[in-house]
């Protein structure tokens, strides 16, 4: 089985009012994914990123934390992805 590689995001203390809630950050990750590692998909993979990178960072009031990228992975079945078997 491959290690798992688990990501832990530090939570963000709660606005005492609401006017600081409505200053506060909204933290922003996203997912990109390929189904084959194929030269074309590469590319697409890249441009996925890009786009999902460059609008979290556009929008005012959005924290970029990460993207989260599945590179080649079939989603057809869950056979040959180990972490979403156990």
């Amino acid at each position: 089985m491959a290690d798992r590689i688990i990501t832990q995001l530090p939570a963000i203390p709660k606005p005492a009012t609401f006017k600081e809630a409505a200053k506060a950050a909204l933290r922003v990750a996203t997912y990109a994914r390929v189904s084959t590692d194929n030269e074309d998909q590469e590319t697409s993979l890249a441009a996925q990123t890009d786009y999902y990178r460059k609008k979290i960072l556009e929008h005012p009031g959005w924290e970029f934390v990460q993207i989260y990228v599945d590179d080649g992975i079939s989603g057809l079945s869950t056979k040959h992805r180990d972490v979403l078997t156990n």
